[in-house]
């Protein structure tokens, strides 16, 4: 049968642990990969239950959504200043024109 090679990307320190493991247990990686591929085809889905906790994690998204959050928060921030601003300076200017 044909073989073909298939690329894939995941996070390093994910990387490690699991050529790690493979080595513990005697594989190497190309071959778990292979035998989950069989397993998924076997199953016909996924061999197992997969939680949140098991999605790969993509630091770099994980860091543009804090960006974002904070820049929503700092934009929050600046229009409430500019609300409490626009209320405060008529009232003052009000109090002053009394005088």
């Amino acid at each position: 049968m044909t073989r073909v090679n298939v690329p894939i990307e995941m996070n390093e320190d994910l990387y490690d642990k699991m050529q790690e493991l493979c080595e513990e247990l005697g594989l190497d990686m190309d071959t778990a990969i292979g035998i989950f591929a069989q397993k998924m085809v076997n199953e016909e889905g996924m061999p197992f239950e997969v939680t949140e906790k098991d999605l790969p994690v993509d630091e770099e998204a994980e860091r543009r959504a804090k960006r974002l959050k904070t820049a929503g928060i700092i934009g929050a921030i600046a229009a409430l200043i500019g609300l409490v601003t626009g209320i405060l300076l008529p009232v003052r200017s009000l109090k002053a024109h009394r005088r």
